[in-house]
């Protein structure tokens, strides 16, 4: 796997599927771990294509509750 390190400013990973070389849309998986001492944090975001809107958010509202936005999205939840 891997990983990255970020520093209390926060940061960023972008990454953009070619134009033409997108995967399917039926069905897709997210793996993460992290590890914060934040009491608030946004830990994950996906957006979708340009345009779309729809997004998946992972937020931390308290320290000990997590909030899942889905926005557009079937989820299931093993």
């Amino acid at each position: 796997g891997t990983t990255y390190i970020f520093s209390k400013g926060g940061g960023q990973i972008t990454y953009k599927w070619p134009p033409n070389d997108r995967p399917s849309t039926r069905a897709d998986r997210l793996a993460i771990g992290f590890s914060t001492v934040q009491k608030e944090a946004v830990l994950v975001r996906v957006d979708s294509s340009s345009g779309l809107g729809d997004y998946l958010e992972l937020h931390i509202v308290s320290t000990s509750k997590i909030k899942i936005l889905l926005l557009a999205f079937t989820a299931s939840f093993l």
